[in-house]
């Protein structure tokens, strides 16, 4: 069950849409007259409040495949890359951003599991070498990837 959203910024994609939170079934109901649409370029996704929340919750579902290319988050959201640039500036942020954000996050994580390797962590994460993840973890988190996880381990 899914309380609801956490602030406004999350919820504000939902206006106008009636919502049931903390129901017994998740559910998604689309009237049978739409199932034969594409998408389009205008889908709910690029109009669903702040693009860089859409960017995240986008290059999230991305990482876990493949590493998450500026023109794919695009067009998954239905938008030109430069739009989605432009977009993202306006908010102060950019897709490169919000993938490191997203890419930090996952690593923080990953590294909390003493069964992976600093290079099954790397390699999840789509680097394609040890070395690069090490710096941009470091970047990150001002500690290299072995420093944070023996840090998290020691606090148990």
């Amino acid at each position: 069950q899914y309380a609801g959203p956490l602030d406004e910024a999350e919820a504000s994609w939902l206006d106008g849409i009636d919502v049931d939170f903390a129901s017994a079934v998740t559910a998604l109901e689309v009237p049978r007259r739409l199932l034969h649409r594409p998408a389009g370029r205008s889908g709910v996704t690029s109009d669903a409040g702040p693009t860089s929340l859409a960017v995240a919750r986008t290059v999230a579902s991305i990482l876990d495949d493949a590493p998450a290319a500026p023109d794919e988050v695009a067009q998954r959201l239905g938008l030109s890359e430069r739009t989605l640039q432009r977009r993202l500036a306006r908010e102060g942020t950019s897709v490169r951003s919000i993938v490191g954000q997203q890419r930090y996050g996952r690593a923080r994580a990953l590294l909390c599991d003493p069964r992976l390797s600093i290079g099954d962590v790397s390699a999840q994460l789509g680097y394609r070498n040890p070395p690069a993840f090490t710096r941009a973890f470091r970047r990150w988190a001002g500690l290299t990837p072995a420093e944070f996880r023996g840090a998290m381990l020691e606090a148990g």
